[in-house]
């Protein structure tokens, strides 16, 4: 995931792969104890020099932009992050990481997250459709 310029965005590996979304873009799932890889990408534009990572199990580390962890225990954990620039206010960015027992492909996407996903299927299908009609010429 790339942030736009000037804006801090917290992103997040799981095992080495991108981690399978299974909500609306802050809810991510995670086998029990696979190693999560946190970033914080754009820091060096919004000029952060450290983070407070709290990762919802009780776990709190100090320090760095990068952190690594791994959840013991299914469940689901709220991960804040407060990271901290020499001239500016804390910057706070939160996401949910859904632990489970064995693996995730099980995991199906939320209805809520299927339903906006075909709207705006159809919406791009649509918009190819007329701009086809309007802008390319039949062959023949």
């Amino acid at each position: 995931m790339a942030a736009p310029d000037g804006d801090l965005e917290l992103s997040v590996l799981c095992g080495g792969q991108p981690c399978q979304m299974v909500e609306d873009g802050t809810v991510f799932a995670v086998a029990v104890n696979t190693p999560v890889h946190f970033v914080l990408a754009n820091a060096a534009e919004t000029k952060v020099v450290t983070a407070y990572w709290v990762f919802g199990d009780g776990t709190v580390k100090d320090g760095g932009l990068t952190q690594e962890h791994r959840y013991g225990t299914a469940g689901r954990y709220e991960v804040t992050v407060y990271a901290f620039s020499l001239d500016a206010a804390p910057q706070v960015r939160t996401l949910t990481v859904l632990v489970v027992k064995g693996s995730t492909a099980a995991i199906a996407p939320s209805d809520e997250f299927l339903q906006k996903f075909t709207l705006w299927v159809g919406a791009i299908s649509a918009a190819l459709a007329l701009f086809f009609q309007l802008f390319v010429p039949p062959k023949g």
